[in-house]
């Protein structure tokens, strides 16, 4: 999904069901504190991160959830990164700073309030080896509340191809690249097809889709499974360069509706999505058994998207908008990082 960095767009999507609340510190102050932390996603993940400084870096919202409604705001933001029981760095936030961390007014599940997130992007020593995040927040006028995130490391069981074949470029690539953030799609691709000589275009203009190289070219399963959702009656955004909200879904309006899609069970706690494919282009359907490299549509500009693109996460469960995104690789692309405005070939 293409998404503007500056954008509601790139918060998160509630779920049905509620988020499991942290295991919250030993603090007796906290404990009088009428919010509790939460995290989405639900399990975070570090990834290597700038080779040459030789870092790890993850993402994580942490939103204070409360059955009241309540209004605080944070004044003060204390972040302690631990090795097991050592603690190895620190830092705090505050002001100006903090305030550009802070975001309000995205919905809470049934019976329970938001008063806020905090945007928490994390970069340390790859020799650290952090495993434990904790998060403090205090405020003026009311007690202060913490919690510990587990900082995971993934070891992915699926072996992906990329979506499509043949060159293109990244126009968006996860939350620790300053792209996507919301808690299924943190790791998330987004890409042009590009021509044997890598233009972008056809023509000068970019007043259509067709104008675009890539609209339509043969998207492809990243991988063997059952096919757990299919949707292709979605129009494509008719103007390349803009994501008319008349074309989302109204229930995903701001919040990264993926258009037309197919999500695929690869069997092992595994799921791909893949993501705004052209209109009525789908070629599987739900229940389906694909294998990989089969055909799944046409790369398209359904959705919330700025230009015709493929999207593709890989998710720890079936529905997008509750999954927990996971760190995955390609094994027909050469480079691993794929950060965004990268040139690639998948063979």
């Amino acid at each position: 999904m293409v998404l503007p960095i500056t954008s509601r767009r790139d918060l998160f999507i509630v779920g049905a069901a509620a988020l499991p609340a942290l295991a919250a510190c030993a603090a007796a102050a906290a404990e009088t504190s009428p919010l509790r932390l939460i995290t989405r996603p639900q399990r975070v993940f570090k990834i290597a991160d700038l080779p040459r400084e030789r870092t790890e870096a993850w993402f994580v919202f942490v939103i204070a959830e409360s059955n009241a409604a309540v209004h605080p705001l944070p004044s003060r933001l204390m972040l302690s990164y631990f090795t097991g029981q050592d603690e190895v760095a620190r830092s705090e936030h505050w002001g100006a700073a903090l305030s550009a961390m802070v975001v309000q007014g995205f919905p809470a599940p049934p019976n329970t309030f938001w008063p806020f997130g905090v945007r928490v992007i994390s970069r340390q020593p790859a020799a650290a080896n952090v495993d434990r995040m904790r998060v403090r927040l205090a405020f003026d006028a009311a007690a202060p509340v913490e919690a510990d995130v587990a900082i995971g490391t993934y070891a992915q069981r699926t072996e992906l191809i990329f979506p499509f074949r043949g060159n293109g470029i990244i126009t968006q690539g996860g939350a620790a690249n300053a792209g996507h953030r919301n808690g299924s799609g943190q790791f998330a691709i987004d890409a042009l097809g590009l021509s044997e000589n890598y233009a972008v275009q056809k023509t000068a203009s970019f007043a259509a889709n067709t104008d675009l190289l890539g609209f339509g070219r043969e998207l492809i399963a990243p991988a063997a499974g059952i096919v757990v959702h299919a949707r292709g009656d979605r129009p494509d955004q008719p103007v390349p360069g803009e994501s008319n909200e008349e074309f989302h879904l109204p229930e995903f309006r701001g919040a990264g509706d993926p258009g037309n899609h197919v999500i695929i069970d690869h069997g092992n706690g595994e799921f791909s999505m893949v993501a705004h494919l052209m209109t009525d282009s789908l070629a599987v359907r739900e229940g389906e058994r694909v294998t990989q490299g089969q055909r799944l549509g046409a790369l398209g500009n359904s959705g919330d998207s700025f230009a015709p693109h493929v999207h593709h996460q890989l998710q720890d469960g079936p529905e997008w908008t509750s999954a927990s995104g996971l760190p995955h690789r390609y094994t027909n692309v050469a480079s691993q990082r794929l950060d965004r405005g990268e040139f690639f070939v998948a063979r």
